[in-house]
């Protein structure tokens, strides 16, 4: 078995629908700019952790 990454569920989500929805040449500027906002727009929200991406190695059993 491979290695595999995995991405947070919720990330993943946002990610899906920014891909959809924004042309591919606005992408990254759009999430940067999202990123510089968030403490603007949800700051009084309390801040859970998300593990962006993570590597799962194969079990060896």
């Amino acid at each position: 078995m491979e290695t595999q990454v995995v991405m947070d569920a919720d990330l993943k989500k946002v990610c899906e629908f920014m891909q959809r929805n924004i042309a591919a040449d606005r992408l990254m500027s759009v999430a940067e700019n999202v990123g510089a906002m968030a403490p603007i727009l949800w700051g009084r929200f309390e801040r859970k952790p998300v593990m962006p991406l993570l590597l799962r190695e194969p079990d060896p059993t």
